[in-house]
C-alpha cells in the first residue's frame, strides 16, 4: 500500500487531468493504482509521492532518464484510461 499526502494526490491528477481536479477521481486512485504492477507503481511512486526527478529515478532503476520519462508519460495514460472506466 501507498501512503500518500493530499498534495501529493493533486500533483499526480494535474498530470493526468490538467482541466480538472475532482474529489470523485481522487477517491478513484486507490483503485487506479491496484491496476498497475509493481514496476509501475514504483516508478508512479517516486516520481510524484517522492517528488523524485528522471534523472534520480533513473539512476535508482538503472536506466535512462529519456526512458523513465517515456514510461511515466506511458503510465499517466494507461491510469488516465483506468479512471475513465471508474466513471
Amino acid at each position: 500500500m501507498v501512503y500518500v499526502e493530499e498534495t501529493s494526490f493533486r500533483n499526480l491528477f494535474e498530470e493526468m487531468f490538467p482541466e480538472d481536479i475532482s474529489e470523485e477521481l481522487e477517491k478513484k486512485l486507490h483503485l487506479v493504482l491496484k491496476e498497475l504492477n509493481d514496476a509501475e507503481l514504483q516508478i508512479i511512486e517516486l516520481r510524484f509521492f517522492e517528488s523524485m526527478s528522471f534523472k534520480m529515478i533513473a539512476e535508482i532503476l538503472e536506466t535512462s532518464e529519456n526512458n523513465v520519462k517515456a514510461k511515466t508519460y506511458r503510465l499517466l495514460e494507461k491510469m488516465r484510461k483506468i479512471f475513465l472506466k471508474l466513471l
